[in-house]
Protein backbone atom coordinates (compact mmCIF):
# COMPACT_ATOMS: atom_id res chain seq x y z
CA UNK A 1 0.00 0.00 0.00
CA UNK A 2 1.00 3.60 -0.68
CA UNK A 3 1.62 6.26 1.87
CA UNK A 4 -0.21 9.47 0.51
CA UNK A 5 -1.20 11.19 3.57
CA UNK A 6 0.82 11.56 6.85
CA UNK A 7 -0.40 13.54 9.85
CA UNK A 8 2.98 14.40 11.62
CA UNK A 9 3.40 15.89 15.07
CA UNK A 10 7.21 16.84 15.66
CA UNK A 11 9.07 19.66 17.93
CA UNK A 12 8.88 22.80 17.05
CA UNK A 13 6.66 22.44 14.56
CA UNK A 14 4.46 25.86 15.18
CA UNK A 15 4.01 27.86 11.94
CA UNK A 16 4.78 30.98 13.46
CA UNK A 17 7.90 29.98 16.66
CA UNK A 18 8.18 32.57 19.38
CA UNK A 19 12.20 32.29 19.77
CA UNK A 20 13.69 29.12 18.43
CA UNK A 21 16.23 29.75 16.59
CA UNK A 22 16.79 25.88 15.26
CA UNK A 23 14.04 23.69 13.28
CA UNK A 24 16.16 20.75 13.68
CA UNK A 25 13.15 17.84 13.04
CA UNK A 26 11.42 20.18 10.45
CA UNK A 27 14.85 19.28 8.78
CA UNK A 28 14.97 15.94 9.27
CA UNK A 29 11.89 15.00 9.17
CA UNK A 30 9.17 17.16 7.64
CA UNK A 31 10.77 18.81 4.84
CA UNK A 32 12.40 14.95 3.78
CA UNK A 33 9.03 13.30 3.57
CA UNK A 34 7.63 16.27 1.40
CA UNK A 35 10.11 16.43 -0.75
CA UNK A 36 9.51 12.80 -1.61
CA UNK A 37 5.81 13.55 -2.57
CA UNK A 38 3.69 12.76 0.74
CA UNK A 39 0.93 15.14 1.82
CA UNK A 40 2.16 15.59 5.12
CA UNK A 41 0.05 17.69 7.15
CA UNK A 42 2.50 18.99 10.24
CA UNK A 43 0.65 19.67 13.68
CA UNK A 44 0.81 22.97 14.35
CA UNK A 45 1.70 23.99 18.05
CA UNK A 46 5.09 24.18 19.26
CA UNK A 47 5.91 21.65 22.10
CA UNK A 48 9.62 21.16 22.07
CA UNK A 49 9.45 22.71 25.94
CA UNK A 50 7.39 19.14 26.58
CA UNK A 51 10.46 17.05 26.14
CA UNK A 52 12.76 19.67 29.16
CA UNK A 53 9.77 18.72 31.32
CA UNK A 54 9.53 15.25 30.72
CA UNK A 55 10.17 13.97 33.88
CA UNK A 56 8.02 16.91 35.60
CA UNK A 57 4.41 15.16 35.97
CA UNK A 58 2.93 18.00 37.26
CA UNK A 59 3.84 19.98 34.54
CA UNK A 60 3.02 17.47 32.18
CA UNK A 61 -0.39 17.22 33.75
CA UNK A 62 -1.46 20.97 33.55
CA UNK A 63 0.10 21.00 29.99
CA UNK A 64 -1.26 17.91 28.24
CA UNK A 65 -4.69 19.37 28.01
CA UNK A 66 -4.24 21.45 25.73
CA UNK A 67 -2.06 19.48 23.62
CA UNK A 68 -3.75 16.50 23.31
CA UNK A 69 -7.11 18.91 22.17
CA UNK A 70 -5.55 20.24 19.57
CA UNK A 71 -3.92 17.18 18.38
CA UNK A 72 -7.45 15.55 18.73
CA UNK A 73 -9.35 18.38 16.66
CA UNK A 74 -6.48 18.90 14.44
CA UNK A 75 -6.74 15.34 13.21
CA UNK A 76 -10.52 15.17 12.91
CA UNK A 77 -10.61 18.25 10.89
CA UNK A 78 -7.97 16.67 8.72
CA UNK A 79 -8.84 13.37 8.17
CA UNK A 80 -12.15 14.28 7.18
CA UNK A 81 -10.80 16.18 4.48
CA UNK A 82 -8.52 13.80 3.34
CA UNK A 83 -8.13 10.59 5.26
CA UNK A 84 -4.73 10.02 6.65
CA UNK A 85 -2.96 6.72 5.84
CA UNK A 86 -0.68 7.19 8.76
CA UNK A 87 0.17 9.19 11.95
CA UNK A 88 4.10 9.49 12.78
CA UNK A 89 4.50 11.15 16.00
CA UNK A 90 7.51 12.36 18.09
CA UNK A 91 6.05 12.14 21.46
CA UNK A 92 7.37 10.76 25.12
CA UNK A 93 4.86 9.89 28.04
CA UNK A 94 2.56 11.66 29.25
CA UNK A 95 2.45 14.03 26.25
CA UNK A 96 -0.91 13.45 25.43
CA UNK A 97 -4.01 12.13 26.99
CA UNK A 98 -3.67 8.13 25.38
CA UNK A 99 -7.32 8.07 25.14
CA UNK A 100 -7.07 10.50 22.18
CA UNK A 101 -4.27 8.07 20.45
CA UNK A 102 -7.09 5.42 20.99
CA UNK A 103 -9.38 7.66 19.51
CA UNK A 104 -7.49 8.04 16.48
CA UNK A 105 -6.47 4.24 15.71
CA UNK A 106 -10.22 3.29 15.99
CA UNK A 107 -10.21 5.59 13.06
CA UNK A 108 -8.25 3.40 10.87
CA UNK A 109 -5.05 4.99 11.22
CA UNK A 110 -2.09 3.18 12.59
CA UNK A 111 0.38 5.34 15.16
CA UNK A 112 4.01 5.24 14.51
CA UNK A 113 5.90 6.87 17.53
CA UNK A 114 9.50 7.96 16.99
CA UNK A 115 12.44 8.49 19.58
CA UNK A 116 16.01 8.57 20.12
CA UNK A 117 18.15 8.69 23.53
CA UNK A 118 16.57 5.47 24.40
CA UNK A 119 20.16 4.33 25.17
CA UNK A 120 19.59 5.98 28.59
CA UNK A 121 16.43 7.44 28.36
CA UNK A 122 14.25 4.82 27.59
CA UNK A 123 12.04 5.37 30.77
CA UNK A 124 10.38 8.47 28.84
CA UNK A 125 8.51 6.02 26.56
CA UNK A 126 8.04 2.77 28.19
CA UNK A 127 4.22 3.69 28.20
CA UNK A 128 3.30 5.09 25.30
CA UNK A 129 5.67 2.51 23.35
CA UNK A 130 2.45 0.02 24.42
CA UNK A 131 -0.06 2.10 22.82
CA UNK A 132 0.95 3.48 19.41
CA UNK A 133 0.81 0.89 16.70
CA UNK A 134 4.61 0.90 16.04
CA UNK A 135 7.62 2.40 17.68
CA UNK A 136 10.50 4.17 15.94
CA UNK A 137 14.33 4.13 17.52
CA UNK A 138 17.19 5.34 16.05
CA UNK A 139 19.90 3.52 18.67
CA UNK A 140 20.69 -0.09 17.12
CA UNK A 141 20.60 -1.56 20.99
CA UNK A 142 17.70 0.17 21.88
CA UNK A 143 15.75 -2.72 20.35
CA UNK A 144 15.61 -5.27 23.05
CA UNK A 145 14.26 -2.62 25.37
CA UNK A 146 10.90 -2.39 23.07
CA UNK A 147 11.51 -6.04 22.59
CA UNK A 148 11.41 -6.88 26.58
CA UNK A 149 8.27 -4.74 27.33
CA UNK A 150 6.56 -6.72 24.22
CA UNK A 151 6.08 -3.07 22.14
CA UNK A 152 6.17 -3.26 18.22
CA UNK A 153 9.68 -1.72 17.19
CA UNK A 154 11.67 -0.93 13.98
CA UNK A 155 15.16 0.87 13.82
CA UNK A 156 15.55 3.56 11.75
CA UNK A 157 18.96 4.81 11.72
CA UNK A 158 19.38 8.73 12.12
CA UNK A 159 20.13 10.57 8.39
CA UNK A 160 21.01 14.30 7.21
CA UNK A 161 18.89 15.69 4.29
CA UNK A 162 21.46 17.34 1.80
CA UNK A 163 18.70 20.37 1.07
CA UNK A 164 20.07 21.83 4.69
CA UNK A 165 22.91 20.17 5.13
CA UNK A 166 25.78 21.21 2.79
CA UNK A 167 29.03 21.92 2.17
CA UNK A 168 29.57 26.08 2.34
CA UNK A 169 32.37 27.54 0.10
CA UNK A 170 34.43 29.85 3.25
CA UNK A 171 37.48 30.18 5.16
CA UNK A 172 38.71 28.55 8.14
CA UNK A 173 37.64 30.08 11.18
CA UNK A 174 38.54 27.67 13.50
CA UNK A 175 40.76 24.73 14.26
CA UNK A 176 37.90 22.72 16.02
CA UNK A 177 34.44 23.11 17.27
CA UNK A 178 31.42 21.53 18.84
CA UNK A 179 27.76 22.22 18.24
CA UNK A 180 25.40 20.59 21.05
CA UNK A 181 24.73 20.65 25.19
CA UNK A 182 26.80 21.15 27.63
CA UNK A 183 26.18 18.32 29.91
CA UNK A 184 28.22 14.47 31.18
CA UNK A 185 32.38 15.06 29.86
CA UNK A 186 31.85 17.65 27.55
CA UNK A 187 33.26 20.56 29.58
CA UNK A 188 35.88 18.80 30.71
CA UNK A 189 36.83 17.59 26.83
CA UNK A 190 36.37 20.57 25.83
CA UNK A 191 38.40 22.41 28.36
CA UNK A 192 40.82 19.89 28.37
CA UNK A 193 41.57 20.67 24.63
CA UNK A 194 41.81 24.43 25.08
CA UNK A 195 44.19 23.90 28.28
CA UNK A 196 46.85 21.97 25.32
CA UNK A 197 46.68 24.77 22.66
CA UNK A 198 43.89 23.94 20.39
CA UNK A 199 41.59 26.74 19.53
CA UNK A 200 38.43 24.83 20.56
CA UNK A 201 34.86 26.70 20.36
CA UNK A 202 31.35 25.10 21.66
CA UNK A 203 28.52 26.61 21.14
CA UNK A 204 25.11 25.63 22.40
CA UNK A 205 23.10 25.24 25.63
CA UNK A 206 24.60 25.67 28.70
CA UNK A 207 28.11 26.70 27.39
CA UNK A 208 27.22 30.51 29.03
CA UNK A 209 26.20 31.46 32.07
CA UNK A 210 24.57 34.60 31.15
CA UNK A 211 22.15 33.50 28.59
CA UNK A 212 19.85 30.85 27.08
CA UNK A 213 19.02 29.01 30.37
CA UNK A 214 17.60 25.62 29.23
CA UNK A 215 16.12 23.16 31.48
CA UNK A 216 14.52 23.83 35.05
CA UNK A 217 15.47 26.93 36.55
CA UNK A 218 12.38 28.18 38.26
CA UNK A 219 12.37 26.98 41.75
CA UNK A 220 8.95 24.94 41.27
CA UNK A 221 9.76 22.96 38.51
CA UNK A 222 13.01 21.95 40.17
CA UNK A 223 10.70 20.46 42.97
CA UNK A 224 8.40 18.79 40.43
CA UNK A 225 11.09 17.28 38.73
CA UNK A 226 12.54 16.66 42.23
CA UNK A 227 8.84 15.14 43.46
CA UNK A 228 9.05 12.99 40.23
CA UNK A 229 12.12 11.14 40.59
CA UNK A 230 11.18 10.37 44.22
CA UNK A 231 8.10 9.24 43.09
CA UNK A 232 9.80 6.71 40.96
CA UNK A 233 13.00 5.82 42.26
CA UNK A 234 12.57 6.68 46.23
CA UNK A 235 14.03 9.06 48.40
CA UNK A 236 17.63 7.15 48.25
CA UNK A 237 18.14 7.59 44.63
CA UNK A 238 16.95 11.56 44.76
CA UNK A 239 19.41 12.05 47.10
CA UNK A 240 22.41 10.15 45.30
CA UNK A 241 20.84 12.92 42.01
CA UNK A 242 20.91 15.81 44.08
CA UNK A 243 24.98 14.66 45.24
CA UNK A 244 25.54 13.90 41.75
CA UNK A 245 23.90 17.46 40.50
CA UNK A 246 26.17 19.34 43.17
CA UNK A 247 29.62 17.94 42.17
CA UNK A 248 28.81 18.24 38.46
CA UNK A 249 28.16 22.22 38.95
CA UNK A 250 31.23 22.01 40.95
CA UNK A 251 33.53 20.54 37.97
CA UNK A 252 31.53 23.11 35.87
CA UNK A 253 32.45 26.30 37.40
CA UNK A 254 36.27 24.79 37.38
CA UNK A 255 35.73 24.48 33.69
CA UNK A 256 34.08 27.92 32.79
CA UNK A 257 37.30 29.96 33.20
CA UNK A 258 38.93 28.29 30.46
CA UNK A 259 36.26 27.91 28.37
CA UNK A 260 35.44 31.67 28.74
CA UNK A 261 36.28 33.12 25.63
CA UNK A 262 35.45 29.77 23.64
CA UNK A 263 32.02 29.85 23.92
CA UNK A 264 28.83 30.67 22.08
CA UNK A 265 25.22 30.54 22.84
CA UNK A 266 22.50 28.13 20.53
CA UNK A 267 23.43 28.76 16.46
CA UNK A 268 20.45 29.19 14.16
CA UNK A 269 20.05 26.35 11.59
CA UNK A 270 21.93 28.96 8.63
CA UNK A 271 24.95 29.33 11.26
CA UNK A 272 25.18 25.78 12.27
CA UNK A 273 25.68 24.62 9.01
CA UNK A 274 28.30 27.21 8.00
CA UNK A 275 30.49 26.11 11.25
CA UNK A 276 30.83 23.04 10.33
CA UNK A 277 32.69 24.51 6.84
CA UNK A 278 34.38 26.72 9.27
CA UNK A 279 36.20 24.17 11.25
CA UNK A 280 38.98 22.30 10.60
CA UNK A 281 37.70 19.81 12.65
CA UNK A 282 34.38 19.02 14.12
CA UNK A 283 33.97 17.70 17.55
CA UNK A 284 31.21 15.02 18.36
CA UNK A 285 31.00 13.92 21.86
CA UNK A 286 28.64 10.54 22.56
CA UNK A 287 28.96 10.37 26.32
CA UNK A 288 25.35 9.53 28.23
CA UNK A 289 24.86 8.63 31.69
CA UNK A 290 22.75 5.81 32.26
CA UNK A 291 19.21 7.05 33.31
CA UNK A 292 20.24 10.30 32.23
CA UNK A 293 20.96 11.80 35.17
CA UNK A 294 24.67 12.62 36.27
CA UNK A 295 26.44 9.72 38.67
CA UNK A 296 24.75 6.96 36.33
CA UNK A 297 27.17 4.85 34.03
CA UNK A 298 29.00 6.06 31.31
CA UNK A 299 26.86 4.37 27.84
CA UNK A 300 27.71 6.26 24.19
CA UNK A 301 24.98 6.13 21.22
CA UNK A 302 24.98 7.75 17.39
CA UNK A 303 23.10 10.86 17.03
CA UNK A 304 22.30 13.40 14.47
CA UNK A 305 25.20 15.54 14.55
CA UNK A 306 27.31 11.91 13.10
CA UNK A 307 25.39 12.22 9.37
CA UNK A 308 24.59 16.54 10.01
CA UNK A 309 28.64 17.19 9.81
CA UNK A 310 29.87 14.56 7.13
CA UNK A 311 26.66 15.65 4.90
CA UNK A 312 28.23 19.21 5.31
CA UNK A 313 31.52 17.75 3.82
CA UNK A 314 33.11 18.81 7.37
CA UNK A 315 35.97 16.25 9.15
CA UNK A 316 34.26 14.52 11.72
CA UNK A 317 36.28 13.38 15.09
CA UNK A 318 33.52 11.74 17.62
CA UNK A 319 34.33 9.13 20.81
CA UNK A 320 34.27 5.45 19.23
CA UNK A 321 31.23 3.49 19.14
CA UNK A 322 30.87 -0.02 17.49
CA UNK A 323 27.69 1.02 16.01
CA UNK A 324 29.52 3.60 13.83
CA UNK A 325 31.18 1.13 11.70
CA UNK A 326 27.75 0.16 10.07
CA UNK A 327 27.63 3.11 8.46
CA UNK A 328 31.12 5.06 8.15
CA UNK A 329 34.83 3.48 7.97
CA UNK A 330 36.59 4.94 10.34
CA UNK A 331 39.87 6.14 9.76
CA UNK A 332 38.63 6.68 5.88
CA UNK A 333 35.34 8.45 5.95
CA UNK A 334 35.00 9.80 9.63
CA UNK A 335 37.57 9.45 12.76
CA UNK A 336 37.34 8.28 16.35
CA UNK A 337 38.94 8.65 19.63
CA UNK A 338 38.45 6.31 22.38
CA UNK A 339 39.68 8.61 25.33
CA UNK A 340 40.81 12.58 25.85
CA UNK A 341 44.45 11.43 25.31
CA UNK A 342 43.55 10.10 21.65
CA UNK A 343 41.58 12.95 21.37
CA UNK A 344 44.07 15.25 22.11
CA UNK A 345 46.51 13.46 19.81
CA UNK A 346 44.10 12.71 17.10
CA UNK A 347 43.42 16.84 17.34
CA UNK A 348 47.28 17.66 16.99
CA UNK A 349 47.72 15.54 14.44
CA UNK A 350 44.98 16.25 11.72
CA UNK A 351 45.61 19.85 12.28
CA UNK A 352 49.40 19.50 11.30
CA UNK A 353 48.14 16.52 7.93
CA UNK A 354 45.77 18.65 6.37
CA UNK A 355 45.99 16.44 3.12
CA UNK A 356 44.38 13.69 5.21
CA UNK A 357 42.14 15.28 7.08
CA UNK A 358 40.67 16.88 3.35
CA UNK A 359 40.50 13.22 2.11
CA UNK A 360 38.49 11.86 4.63
CA UNK A 361 35.48 14.83 5.10
CA UNK A 362 35.58 14.39 1.04
CA UNK A 363 34.79 10.77 1.26
CA UNK A 364 32.63 10.84 4.18
CA UNK A 365 30.65 13.69 2.34
CA UNK A 366 30.47 10.87 -0.84
CA UNK A 367 29.65 8.25 1.89
CA UNK A 368 26.57 9.90 3.42
CA UNK A 369 25.01 11.55 -0.26
CA UNK A 370 25.15 7.71 -1.15
CA UNK A 371 24.18 6.13 2.21
CA UNK A 372 22.21 8.34 4.79
CA UNK A 373 20.19 11.24 3.16
CA UNK A 374 16.34 10.48 4.99
CA UNK A 375 14.75 10.02 1.85
CA UNK A 376 16.76 6.64 2.10
CA UNK A 377 15.68 6.13 5.01
CA UNK A 378 12.06 6.91 5.14
CA UNK A 379 12.13 4.01 1.99
CA UNK A 380 13.82 1.69 3.52
CA UNK A 381 11.23 2.26 6.76
CA UNK A 382 8.55 2.36 4.68
CA UNK A 383 8.95 -0.77 2.69
CA UNK A 384 10.10 -2.95 5.52
CA UNK A 385 7.59 -5.71 6.46
CA UNK A 386 6.12 -4.20 9.53
CA UNK A 387 5.00 -0.96 8.60
CA UNK A 388 3.96 -2.45 5.57
CA UNK A 389 1.56 -4.71 7.34
CA UNK A 390 0.10 -2.27 9.38
CA UNK A 391 -0.68 -0.14 6.35
CA UNK A 392 -2.39 -3.09 4.58
CA UNK A 393 -4.36 -3.81 7.98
Amino acid sequence: MDIHNIFLAIPNSATIPSSIKSHTWKNNLYYPLVRMGHNVVLLDYEYDEFFVHAENHGWLKKHSVEFSDILWRTFKKEHSKSPFDLCFFYICDGFVDYDVLKRIQKCGVPIINYSCNNIHQFHLVQRISRVVDCNIYAELHAGPKFAAIGANAVQMQMGASPDVYRPIETAYLYEASFIGQRYADRGELMSSLISAGIDAHAFGPRWRNDVERVGNVSIGDRMDKLLSIIRMHGIGYAVSYILSKYQKALGDKKEDEVLADHVGGILADDAMVRLFSESKINLGFATVYAGGREGGGELYHLRLRDFEVPMCGGFYLTRYTEELEDYFRIGKEIECYRDATELLDKCHYYLSHESEREKIRKAGLARSLACHTWNRRFSDLFSCSTISSLLRN
